[in-house]
């Protein structure tokens, strides 16, 4: 019988205490919806809640208490916003209200519905959804369903004008209620008609002045003077007719954002010119909203929030406190921590992650997939623009050339001292620092190539729908190594999302099977889901002998015995979708979908205490240490094996020491950087677990 001696009774107590911490950043958020009040801002994100400012500065504070946020985007992405005196509703999978201004949220009704745009008129509210328009007359606690007359029931954005109430749909154009909703008519005579698929444009946003309506439609503006009975183009100054999202109305600037930035009319529409000073051309705007003098721009993409308190004629971030990115990878160089973002570009920390910069000049392409640093080298991996480097720091970006075009790239790892790009053309190597690359698949598929480890001389790298395959000469032959991995539902096997070494142990995660280890060199795979209850596995990492898994939508996973049962450890972490993790030296940070960057501390996060002497007073003294420590163990031990691991799971150090029976204590000699190290000791019945620190 094996005996493991890691004094478990002070684990439940210390994992209770194992709290993830939000950092400051990195900032910014896809904003689909802006409200305010004039003494207070919120604004709706994609997967992040609701943030609230209470001045016009652009300082953000999330206000999430009791929503459903960071457990699956559908639920948690906040799609409209309706302030109605003390009264805050948000529109998410549902409507929720919050009475004390965003302290606290409720959920009304309407729970299996995606709430695209709320409304009052006079005392009766209106909600449009992808399954028709609902009314409630007693402030959102019941509703009726009103759809009589409406032939499409996608129904994006309402808008009122005393007792007309106007429906912008998916593929009707717009309907027209004169009864408060008891019935609809259809009036999109002059709006853009797709005649191949005999439907109307997408009408995005409804905005009404005096007698004038305008739409925002898939196809550019239109207006109507005459209660929508007819519709005319409006389009004159804009580059291409694209997607109009918001129309905003400031005496006589009419502001229309979109998928290229914002435009401005100073005529009714008549012409627009692009007011993109600071926000740029071709950056796309989903929302807008106006507090006192100050106008707000909601980003599509994960580039926050803009100001403008001149009119539009500039615009600045306004994004302090906006933490709703999504943080693919970690790397780090020196005291330089760097993040990467999926749709703001790439971040840098120089106090270990508490607080963050972005450092995207010259950055051309904002959605950074994966990290790596070497030396003074930082590579950075894009979703369509191969890979870029930087040489000072992140001040400046240069792009390489891969010789193809529309690189994706999933993953950036350096062996040998070259340097590795999983693509959607498959694996690209470099051996001169990224200046030319080869594409390697001889043996492998054109595949997206996922995840990469290295065991020894061998190669590992993962895929989507390829599975599993091995090199053992640097990359130049490939060959599957497949045997046992799970196949995906719709053919082929399991997206491979991440790949790590534990001792001379293969962990694979995957995108919906959980995690699978080989022990034999990739020569077959079997499970270790045991206590896994989320099997999206997005990340591994490795510390010592303990493994940790990110999932998408349950949190982070710890095993201690190399996958055999897993734990939950998600006290203090607000958003559960977890797109990467990575330890820096005593910290791991957690990379969430929607909430930016948390933190914990290794040391807590594993529960151990070093001042713990178990029942076989099993000792390492002194701790901290500087190189000579004493490993003593007061149980027989057969020919123990002494193995030394870093917070990566790299071996330091290993000798097995013959001859010692009862009462084992032996010097250890090793010289090794500063840090926290991971002591194992076994002989083949009993292993023991200890924290080393080493000043």
């Amino acid at each position: 019988m094996k005996i493991f001696l890691f004094a478990l009774f002070f684990y439940p107590f210390l994992i209770i205490n194992a709290q993830w911490v939000q950092t400051n950043g990195p900032y910014g958020g896809t904003i689909n919806c802006i409200a305010a009040d004039g003494a207070h801002i919120f604004a709706g994100t994609e997967n992040g809640g609701i943030f609230l400012s209470n001045n016009n500065s652009g300082n953000w504070t999330a206000v999430n208490n009791g929503l459903p946020i960071g457990t699956n985007i559908y639920f948690s992405s906040i799609r409209s916003l309706l302030i109605s005196g003390t009264k805050v509703f948000a529109g998410t999978n549902g409507i929720y209200l919050s009475t004390d201004y965003g302290n606290s949220w409720t959920l009304l009704s309407l729970s299996n519905n995606s709430i695209n745009a709320l409304v009052l008129s006079g005392a009766n509210m209106f909600a449009a959804t992808p399954n028709g328009i609902y009314l409630s007359i007693d402030s959102g606690i019941s509703w009726t369903a009103i759809n009589n007359g409406l032939t499409d029931l996608h129904v994006n954005t309402l808008a009122v004008s005393g007792t007309n109430i106007f429906a912008g749909t998916a593929v009707g154009g717009v309907f027209l209620s004169t009864n408060n909703g008891s019935s609809w008519t259809q009036v999109s005579n002059g709006l853009p008609y797709n005649g191949m698929y005999r439907h109307y444009y997408f009408v995005y946003s409804l905005t009404i002045n005096d007698t004038n309506i305008f739409a925002g439609t898939a196809n550019g503006v239109y207006i109507s003077n005459n209660n929508g009975s007819s519709w005319t183009s409006i389009n004159t100054g804009f580059s291409n007719l694209v997607p109009i999202t918001s129309i905003l109305i400031d005496g006589v600037n009419i502001y229309a954002s979109s998928k290229l930035g914002c435009y401005l009319s100073v005529n009714n529409g008549r012409n627009w010119t692009a007011s993109n000073n600071g926000i740029g051309a071709n950056n796309g705007i989903y929302s807008l909203a106006l507090n006192g003098a100050t106008i707000f721009a909601g980003a599509d993409f994960p580039r926050g929030i803009y100001l403008s308190n001149n009119g539009g004629n500039t615009w600045s971030f306004a994004n302090t406190g906006l933490t709703n990115t999504d943080v693919r990878s970690f790397a780090v160089s020196g005291s330089t921590l760097f993040s990467a973002t999926y749709g703001a570009g790439a971040f840098l920390s120089t106090d270990n992650g508490n607080n963050w910069s972005a450092v995207n000049s010259s950055l051309n392409n904002i959605f950074v997939r994966a990290l790596l640093t070497d030396g003074t080298n930082i590579f950075a991996g894009t979703d369509g623009s191969g890979v870029y480097r930087s040489v000072n720091n992140g001040s400046s970006w240069a792009m390489l050339n891969l010789g193809r075009p529309n690189v994706r790239v999933f993953f950036l790892s350096l062996y040998n001292g070259n340097i590795y790009a999983g693509t959607n053309y498959g694996i690209f190597i470099s051996m001169d620092n990224g200046n030319t690359w080869n594409l390697n698949n001889n043996g492998f598929p054109v595949s997206d190539v996922t995840a990469f480890v290295t065991n020894g001389t061998n190669i590992f790298v993962g895929s989507w729908r390829s599975g599993i395959y091995l090199s053992s000469n640097n990359g130049n032959n490939w060959s599957a190594v497949n045997n046992g991995l799970p196949l995906a539902p719709h053919g082929g096997y399991s997206y491979i999302s991440s790949l790590v070494l534990s001792g001379t142990n293969i962990i694979a995660g995957t995108q919906d099977s959980g995690v699978y280890v080989s022990t034999n060199n990739g020569n077959s795979w079997s499970t270790i889901n045991n206590g896994l209850t989320n099997l999206n596995v997005t990340s591994l990492v490795i510390t010592g002998t303990n493994i940790l898994a990110g999932t998408y939508g349950g949190g982070v996973f710890l095993s201690r015995n190399n996958g055999a049962n897993w734990i939950p450890i998600n006290s203090g972490l607000t958003n559960l979708d977890i797109e990467s993790l990575f330890i820096n030296n005593t910290d791991i940070f957690a990379g969430t979908n929607g909430s930016a960057v948390f933190k914990n501390t290794l040391s807590t996060i594993l529960g151990i205490n070093e001042t713990i002497v178990d029942e076989f007073n099993c000792r390492i003294f002194p701790n901290p240490a500087n190189d000579n420590f004493i490993i003593s163990i007061n149980k027989e031990m057969k020919n123990p094996l002494i193995k030394i691991y870093n917070t990566i799971g790299k071996e330091v150090y290993s000798e097995e020491f013959k001859n010692y029976s009862v009462n084992f204590s032996k010097i250890i000699h090793l010289v090794v950087p500063s840090g926290i190290y991971f002591v194992k000791v076994s002989d083949g019945e009993n292993i023991f677990n200890k924290k080393l620190i080493i000043q």
